[in-house]
């Protein structure tokens, strides 16, 4: 008996000792995917499903905090398979974002025998530190569509994190009275279910703005300039200037202390895409160069914006321009012709219609 309890002792000694390393290393797994973290990287393990094939990806651990996203455009050209969602989160994790912004899948968040694949991909960015967010342009593909997705689903990792919204209603035709309308009822569901709402911003006026900090908590601005002035402190601040001194004086006017800004550069060929391309798609490059025009003492924001507005990141549209300036490992030739598609943003119309251009 006395040798029996030691060889118990001695297997359970080992158990805790394996818990111990194991833990150390601060791992977490799942079924497809493991993350190790390290003092300076992260070692990123993906399971091709179709190969079974494993590919270990190297990435620096991101130490800033600061939001790095992008927006996913041409999803059926990747989404709808195993595969191909994996080379895509290994093609993020290469750039460093760590949030995205998904188009078009509003469109099918109502049929229930997509939920398996659109868990999949919220659980696989889940497991690897990149947020999802819903891209809604009708409310009711939050209220009805999106409620009942996030409701099916056990765990939450397999949910999506936020939504933001796809409206512009300052486009010639535009309705703010349904902009208005729409974020409401958003803003309503999300705060009964405790999600954070974003808002992507061109040009709006003082009116829309003062609504936009009560029912958005960040706001996406847009900063699309010519490659030429790419990277320019000054040119890239006093490009969004004026509209931050309106974010700004709606926070005193709106008794908001604080909000949020992420600053949206494009990387089509109209705009930007030759700076990205020289630059080998560096996209946090251009935001640190924001953020030093914004904090400049001399032509940087005011101590009012200062005081208001706080910076907190940066995203990238869009996904189809990026694979083109750097491409996919592992998704298919075809796929890359397909992504290559241009994405239509859509703008509300006086009659609460959603016009694509």
């Amino acid at each position: 008996m006395k040798k029996t309890n030691n060889i118990l002792t001695f297997f359970a000694a080992i158990l805790i000792l394996l818990a111990i390393v194991f833990g150390s290393q601060g791992q977490t797994k799942d079924s497809t995917y493991s993350i190790c973290r390290t003092t300076k990287y992260a070692v990123t393990v993906l399971r091709d499903t179709t190969t079974c094939k494993d590919t270990t990806v190297q990435v620096p651990i991101q130490s800033s905090g600061i939001v790095q996203a992008h927006y996913l455009n041409s999803i059926n050209s990747w989404y709808w398979t195993a595969a191909n969602q994996d080379a895509v989160i290994r093609w993020l994790l290469s750039n460093g974002d760590n949030r995205v912004y998904i188009y078009s899948v509003d469109g099918y968040i109502g049929s229930t025998s997509r939920y398996a694949m659109i868990a999949r991909f919220n659980d696989s960015c889940s497991a690897h530190g990149i947020e999802t967010y819903f891209v809604w342009s009708n409310p009711t593909t939050v209220t009805s569509g999106l409620d009942k997705f996030q409701k099916a689903q056990t765990r939450p990792s397999a949910k999506f994190d936020g939504v933001i919204s796809e409206l512009e209603p300052y486009q010639a035709g535009g309705s703010y009275t349904f902009f208005w309308s729409y974020s409401r009822q958003v803003k309503n569901w999300a705060a009964a279910n405790n999600i954070p709402t974003g808002v992507y911003v061109g040009w709006h006026t003082q009116q829309s703005t003062d609504s936009m900090v009560v029912l958005y908590n960040f706001v996406n601005l847009h900063c699309y300039i010519q490659s030429k002035d790419m990277g320019n402190a000054v040119y890239e601040y006093n490009y969004t200037k004026s509209r931050m001194v309106m974010f700004a004086n709606a926070c005193v006017k709106m008794n908001v202390a604080t909000y949020n800004s992420t600053i949206i550069f494009s990387d089509e060929t109209a705009f930007a895409y030759t700076y990205y391309v020289a630059n080998k798609l560096d996209l946090k490059a251009p935001y640190t160069a924001y953020v030093n025009g914004f904090n400049a003492s001399q032509n940087g924001a005011t101590a009012l914006i200062k005081s208001k507005i706080k910076p907190i990141g940066y995203t990238t549209f869009t996904s189809s321009y990026s694979m083109k300036i750097k491409p996919v490992q592992g998704l298919s030739t075809a796929m890359m012709r397909m992504i290559e598609q241009p994405h239509k943003r859509k703008i509300l119309m006086p009659n609460g219609s959603i016009l694509e251009r």
